[in-house]
């Protein structure tokens, strides 16, 4: 395919750094090009994807398709086009078909594009700063995000969960990638790809704080993470040290046993067979101390 790549593993966290340098903004399609796009990505679904139909019915899946085809009878700028592809792979409900504009798209994301500037987070529907990756001091940690561009955060909120990949019918993932780089990146890849945001934010003593901001490179947004004085205690908090294997028993039920893992690998386990062995290990040393618990 020439444009467009499709069924990739599930992200790593990212560490993003970009210029803008994206050409994507101004490609325009043919005709013949996106049908080209979509006739192959068609056929690797209905070949390869084990679960097409778990949640999206054959003539569901075939009546979008047909639908595509008929927006595509004349040119399209790249980013239109992706996003008629991305709500399709969307609504197979798979979080490891994921649809991205480019073969190596951690790398263009780094080098390419100018994102919103913010580490946010979600709590009950809103968006929070968790940090502000400008110089601008006025937006502290626990800002309330209230809109971007004139969109509202329940819309773009929306406008995610119709194009994002997901297991079924689950919110989770929805709501992972609606923090830190993972929502600069997907409003940059979904919403739209300005070169300025107008931004309301509501602060904590309700006044509500209007902002003219430009996209900038993750590197930018990354080093004002660190620089800018007003995340320096939440840094603190965020920074904490954590085990990778945690055990310990709940101070709130003398009962329970709670169990947290960072990852299934870590350092020195090098192989599958180092890391099943500390696996065993670790899990054989919790049990004891449950049974001992009681």
């Amino acid at each position: 395919m020439k444009y467009i790549l499709v069924l990739v593993c599930i992200l790593p966290v990212l560490q993003l750094s970009a210029q803008d340098l994206d050409s994507l903004k101004s490609l325009i399609l043919t005709p013949e090009q996106m049908q080209e796009d979509l006739e192959a990505y068609h056929r690797l679904l209905v070949e390869t994807h084990p679960g097409l139909h778990r949640y999206l019915s054959t003539s569901d899946f075939e009546q979008t398709f047909k639908e595509i085809k008929n927006q595509v009878d004349e040119p399209l700028p790249f980013y239109t086009f992706y996003q008629l592809l991305a709500g399709w792979s969307a609504e197979i409900r798979c979080a490891h078909t994921q649809l991205l504009p480019r073969r190596e798209a951690l790398s263009f994301v780094k080098e390419s594009c100018n994102l919103f500037p913010f580490f946010l987070y979600p709590i009950d529907d809103k968006l929070y700063v968790l940090f502000n990756g400008t110089t601008d001091t006025t937006v502290t940690p626990g800002t309330e995000l209230l809109s971007i561009n004139n969109r509202t955060v329940a819309e773009i909120q929306a406008d995610m969960q119709t194009f994002h990949f997901r297991d079924g019918n689950g919110k989770s993932v929805i709501r992972r990638f609606l923090q830190g780089g993972y929502f600069s990146m997907f409003y940059y890849f979904f919403i739209e790809q300005p070169s300025q945001f107008s931004v309301q934010f509501r602060k904590n003593n309700d006044e509500v704080l209007e902002l003219q901001l430009p996209g900038q490179v993750y590197k930018t947004t990354e080093r004002n993470y660190i620089g800018n004085p007003i995340n320096s205690k939440m840094l603190s908090y965020y920074n904490r040290k954590q085990k990778n294997w945690d055990f310990e028993i709940s101070e709130k039920a003398s009962s329970t046993a709670e169990i947290r893992f960072g990852s299934f690998g870590g350092k020195g386990m090098e192989s599958e067979a180092k890391a099943q062995q500390a696996m065993q290990k670790f899990m054989s040393k919790a049990i004891k101390k449950m049974k001992k618990k009681q």
